[in-house]
């Protein structure tokens, strides 16, 4: 504004600007109830995870003992002959005669 000139626009009636408001394409801010209903959504699906969580847990732990008692039945039938993947140890072989180094 020039010094002495005068005020045009909504200052000149003595009413101050709004500050406008920045555009908000692309960010949407919900309502409280819809805020509320996404939580609880959340809330739901976080539960729903949970659960399938221990239910697995319990199933491994049940598959672990059927696999004790697996392992106990087969010991007392088979006895040591049982056990096959046993880590033997490595022989040498032999070294060949008449075939040493120089």
């Amino acid at each position: 504004m020039i010094p002495g000139t005068p005020p045009r626009g909504p200052q000149a009636a003595g009413r101050t600007r709004r500050p406008q408001r920045a555009a908000t394409r692309g960010q949407h801010r919900g309502t409280r109830r819809e805020r509320g209903s996404a939580a609880i959504v959340v809330l739901v699906l976080l539960f729903l995870i949970l659960a399938f969580a221990q239910g697995n847990t319990v199933t491994l732990r049940s598959l672990g003992k059927e696999l004790q008692l697996l392992d106990q039945r087969q010991l007392r039938k088979y006895g040591d002959a049982a056990v096959t993947n046993a880590v033997l140890p490595q022989m040498q072989p032999a070294p060949a005669e008449g075939r040493g180094r120089p």
